[in-house]
């Protein structure tokens, strides 16, 4: 095999590959929206990904999931002496 085959073949399998994360990345995007409607935060779907909150919040906002009920923010417990 030569060179330039290599490199074909190594192109064809990155462009696989990439449609293959895509369609992964939109069936994440999904099930945020899917949580976010079921009531849970982007906080808490954030403590269960890679993701920062803020940038779950966007991406459900972008996809139409309507926007939490603002209200008092949960506070921390003070830490036990």
């Amino acid at each position: 095999m030569d060179e330039l085959t290599k490199i074909s073949d190594a192109s064809n399998r990155y462009l696989a590959d990439q449609a293959i994360a895509d369609k992964s990345k939109e069936a994440l995007f999904d099930a945020w929206v899917d949580a976010v409607k079921g009531g849970n935060t982007p906080e808490q779907i954030a403590q269960h990904c890679t993701f920062t909150a803020a940038y779950v919040r966007r991406i459900v906002r972008e996809r139409g999931a309507p926007p939490m009920q603002r209200g008092p923010k949960p506070r921390k417990q003070p830490a036990a002496e």
